[in-house]
């Protein structure tokens, strides 16, 4: 019985640092994300670290998102734990690719 997918993202090589420097940059990718795959937040915490750099939680009704980012790396790891075994998960990824601009993509699916 599967009860959701775990969706396990690292992205590398990005060539625009800046996405990775301050917190809001994440919002956008964030928001098409929850909002394309249907997903309810109910509390979000955002930690700005110094001098760069920062990590993005997103509690949701159907499970949890997380953003950690790695500017000194050209980094990012993502996290997203959702209970519809029907993410489409191709999409999700696509967007983390465009947002991003092409960037090198590592990722694991493990069905819950």
């Amino acid at each position: 019985m599967t009860n959701g997918v775990h969706l396990i993202v690292d992205v590398f090589a990005i060539e625009n640092e800046e996405l990775l420097k301050k917190i809001d940059c994440i919002y956008p990718l964030a928001n098409e994300i929850i909002e394309k795959a249907g997903l309810t937040v109910v509390n979000q915490v955002h930690h700005q670290f110094s001098p760069h750099g920062y990590t993005s939680l997103y509690l949701l009704s159907e499970s949890h998102m997380s953003f950690h980012s790695y500017p000194e790396k050209r980094c990012l790891s993502f996290d997203l734990y959702c209970c519809n075994p029907n993410l489409d998960v191709k999409e999700v990824l696509h967007y983390i690719h465009m947002y991003f601009d092409k960037p090198k993509i590592n990722h694991r699916v493990v069905y819950r």
